[in-house]
C-alpha cells in the first residue's frame, strides 16, 4: 500500500510538474495575446485616423473646387468695375478691399487644395530656402492680421 502511494504521489508530482509548465506556456501565451491584442487596437486606431484624414482630404478637395468658380467670378467683377470711369474713390477703395479679400480666399483654397493631395512619401532633396518661404507665405495672411512682419535673410 506504501508502495501503491508513493507511485500516485510520483504520478502527483508529475501531472503537478506538467500542470505549473502548462500554467506557465499558458501565461506566456495570455501575454502574446495582450501583446496581439494591443497591436490589434493600436492598427484599428491608424486605420481610423487614415480614414479620417482622408474624409478631410476629400471635404477639403470638395470645398476647394466649388470654391474656385465663385471666388474667380467676385475678382473678376471687382476688377471690371474697377475699370470703369464712375468709380469714386471710395468705391474704389471697397471694391480694392474686395478682390484683396477674393484673392486671399483663392490663396487659402490653394493650400487647401496641395494638403488634400495624396502624395506618397518619397526621399530627396530639397531646397530649404524655398520651403521656409512657401511656410511663410501659407501663413502671409494670418501673419498680416495679427501686425507680425517677417524679415528673411537666406543664404544660397
Amino acid at each position: 500500500m506504501t508502495q501503491a502511494l508513493e507511485d500516485k504521489l510520483v504520478a502527483l508530482e508529475k501531472v503537478m510538474q506538467q500542470n505549473a509548465l502548462l500554467l506557465k506556456d499558458s501565461k506566456h501565451h495570455e501575454a502574446e495575446l495582450e501583446k496581439s491584442l494591443s497591436e490589434l487596437q493600436d492598427t484599428q486606431s491608424y486605420l481610423v485616423q487614415s480614414e479620417r484624414l482622408s474624409a478631410v482630404g476629400q471635404l477639403v478637395a470638395g470645398v476647394a473646387h466649388g470654391s474656385n468658380n465663385p471666388l474667380a467670378i467676385i475678382i473678376g467683377y471687382a476688377q471690371l468695375v474697377l475699370r470703369m470711369p464712375e468709380v469714386t474713390p471710395r468705391m474704389e477703395e471697397c471694391l480694392n478691399k474686395l478682390e484683396d479679400a477674393g484673392q486671399r480666399c483663392q490663396r487659402i483654397v490653394h493650400h487647401l487644395t496641395i494638403f488634400a493631395q495624396k502624395q506618397k512619401a518619397e526621399k530627396r532633396y530639397i531646397n530649404v530656402k524655398e520651403v521656409l518661404q512657401s511656410v511663410i507665405g501659407i501663413r502671409f495672411d494670418q501673419l498680416q492680421v495679427d501686425r507680425i512682419q517677417v524679415e528673411t535673410s537666406f543664404d544660397d
